[in-house]
């Protein structure tokens, strides 16, 4: 079994038939491929949705993380189901209700971007420690379609205390010291950690739907197919005898 989480990058299609990249996958691999991905979700409803997986007994060979920006979040909600919440939108995840009353109340009182981005790695890291310590299997995460996240990245990990300086107002704020130490923190674990931070979005430019596609603003059916092929030879460079196995 091959599990599969995102956002609206690696969701099943909006028409049939599915042409979405873990549909792809699905016709090449030798399992089964698990796709709890949902349009808008957040990188807290894909641990949440972990979480719950493990919960099931469920033990796949591999976990595909599509990571989104860090500015969404999840609310759990009615019915297993989750208000994925961003600076644009909020959607239920389950049952498709957007309700545009919960943005400023977010945006204004809520979103913090120094507290998201520290969340986000706190999230992989999480993320990380389930695959390894109780899935016990191998995790990948994938920066689906934000060039911010590469470049964020790079830049904080050359100094997290300068990083931090350079975007907050107050450094003798008392969340600082717990900032520096968080990320000076998930620097030792970046080596463990299965972080592929060339965008799906630069891969595929020229073939992102325009308003005319299928999906507009997301990959076109072709360039679903590009990322499966990306996902797969990302697989095999870094567990080739397991790439055997599942394809």
């Amino acid at each position: 079994m091959i599990y599969v989480n995102g956002d609206s990058w690696s969701q099943r299609s909006n028409i049939n038939p599915d042409y979405s990249w873990p549909c792809v996958l699905q016709s090449k691999a030798k399992c089964q491929v698990i796709n709890q991905s949902a349009g808008c979700g957040s990188n807290s409803r894909m641990l949440s949705n972990l979480q719950k997986f493990y919960q099931t007994g469920a033990r796949p060979k591999i976990i595909l993380i599509g990571l989104t920006i860090y500015s969404r979040w999840h609310l759990p909600s009615k019915m297993g189901s989750s208000w994925n919440i961003g600076t644009m939108v909020a959607i239920n995840d389950r049952y498709g209700e957007k309700n545009d009353e919960i943005l400023p109340f977010y945006i204004n009182y809520v979103y913090d971007e120094i507290e998201y981005i520290y969340q986000m790695y706190n999230q992989i890291w999480q993320m990380h420690e389930l695959a390894t310590n109780y899935f016990k299997c191998p995790i990948i995460f994938f920066n689906s379609w934000s060039p911010d996240i590469a470049t964020m990245h790079k830049e904080i990990y050359k100094n997290p205390k300068s990083w931090i300086a350079s975007i907050v107002d107050d450094t003798n704020d008392i969340a600082i010291k717990d900032y520096i130490h968080a990320f000076n923190f998930f620097k030792t674990k970046l080596d463990d950690w299965n972080l592929v931070l060339d965008t799906w979005s630069d891969l595929v430019y020229n073939h992102i739907d325009d308003e005319k596609g299928l999906h507009p603003g997301h990959p076109s059916p072709q360039g679903h197919t590009m990322i499966c092929n990306n996902v797969l030879d990302t697989i095999e460079q870094r567990y080739p005898l397991l790439h055997k196995e599942l394809v």
